[in-house]
């Protein structure tokens, strides 16, 4: 009865460790590997922004489609967002950014970045 113990427990700590060691990956966005240099677009939007430590780009989800947007988090700036997808066209129908974009995280931003997230 204790190896059986023991075993149900080193199953379950095996599974816990591989669960909670799991990093969020960017797994084959868009068929790409790496969309910051694969995508051309978006690999040129990164180097117009390069220059600003307040520049950044999220990647997102919406509906089921991944998405990208840039922004300043500069306070004196103003902007608006654009989302777009993969090709670079933009997503239409989006109303409310928190509630329409799932799975956000900060794709690039300026290695000095003075954005807090």
């Amino acid at each position: 009865m204790k190896s059986v113990l023991f075993y149900l427990g080193l199953t379950a700590m095996v599974f816990s460790v591989t669960f909670v060691s799991c990093k969020k990956e960017n797994k084959n966005t868009c068929n790409v590997s790496n969309p910051t240099e694969d995508l051309g677009w978006l690999k040129e939007v990164i180097e117009d922004s390069k220059d600003s430590e307040y520049a950044y780009v999220k990647q997102a989800t919406y509906k089921r489609k991944t998405v990208f947007y840039w922004g300043s988090c500069d306070p004196l700036a103003s902007w608006a967002l654009i989302v777009k997808d993969c090709n670079g066209d933009e997503a239409e129908g989006i109303e409310n950014v928190d509630e329409d974009l799932k799975n956000e995280f900060v794709l690039w931003q300026h290695p000095n970045s003075l954005c807090t997230f």
